[in-house]
Order: C-alpha cells, then structure tokens, then sequence
C-alpha cells in the first residue's frame, strides 16, 4: 500500500528558493561586473524579466497541465514525444552539471587545498538527503535558503549604499553579461 507524502507550502518554497539561490550567488557576481561594467543593473534586470517570463509560461501550464513532468510533460503534449525526451534529457544533463559546478565552487570556499574531494563529498552527502525524502529535502533547503540569503543580506548591509551602479559611463557594454 503506498503512501501520499505531501509538502506543504513553506516546504515547497524552501526547495524553490533553495534551487534558485544556490552557491553560484558567491561566484557570478565578479564575472559577471567584469564583463558588463556598468550596465550590470541592466542586464540583471533583463535576466529577471526573462526569468519571469519563463515563471509565468510554466505557472500557465502547470495550472492547464497537472501533470508530473513538467516541461518535458508539455514538450511531449504539445510538441512531439522526441521533444519531450530531449527536453527531459537536456534538464537531467543540466542539473547534473550545476550540482556539479555548485559543489566544486562550495568545496573551494570551505576547504580550497581539497575542493575536489569535498565536492565529491558533498554530493554524496545531498544524494543521500534526497533519497530520504521529500520533507527532509524541504527542511534542509529551507536551512540551506536562510544561511545564503542572510548572508547575502549580510554582505548587502555592511556594504554601504552606493549610486555608482546606476552611472552608466563610457564602458557600458548592453551585452555584456548576455
């Protein structure tokens, strides 16, 4: 007999925002500057209005769709099953790199002489979270969002107010971060 385990919507929020804001926060933002200069608030900007549009469009068809799947689901639905695989395949192969990429950028700011082996390990340690269900996955990506947000609220706080951000100079580059 199978049992309907349900999460509820702080649960749900927690791994949303933990898939969101993830360790990349740490690691994007000096690569991205450099190469946007100035129009950095821009091309932030942008990417969020991209970001809501994508949002949107899944909301859109979850609520016509409540199927599992998500947008392999509709690829295959509205599109063709091969759509839907590739789409399927394409999702799996990028998640797997940015669990990848997370861990390593984690492990270097941890232990920067072993990063490697504590990526590995880490990984290890996150697969054997998952695989012990969803309510414990919610609980640690609920812990995981408050150390990254607070952090970054941290970093925010102590680093004054400034303007500069919004004095688009000569190096205004419109796609540089794209």
């Amino acid at each position: 007999m199978s049992r309907l385990v349900q999460l509820g919507p702080l649960g749900a929020a927690g791994i949303g925002v933990a898939s969101m804001v993830g360790a990349g926060v740490f690691y994007v933002w000096a690569p991205a500057a450099a190469l946007a200069g100035s129009g950095l608030i821009v091309a932030l900007a942008l990417a969020g209005f991209i970001a809501l549009l994508n949002a949107v469009t899944m909301a859109q068809l979850a609520v016509s769709n409540p199927v599992s799947g998500g947008g392999y689901a509709y690829g295959r639905r509205y599109v063709s099953p091969g759509v839907g695989f590739v789409s399927g395949f394409l999702f799996l192969a990028g998640k797997t790199a940015s669990v990848a990429a997370i861990a390593v950028i984690a492990a270097s700011h941890l232990v920067p002489s072993h990063a490697h082996w504590v990526a590995a390990g880490l990984i290890a340690v996150f697969a054997v979270v998952n695989i012990s269900g969803v309510r414990t996955t919610a609980t640690v990506s609920i812990v995981i969002a408050l150390i990254v947000v607070s952090s970054l609220v941290a970093i925010a706080g102590s680093s004054g107010v400034s303007t500069s951000a919004l004095d688009f100079g000569d190096e205004f580059q419109p796609a540089g971060v794209l």
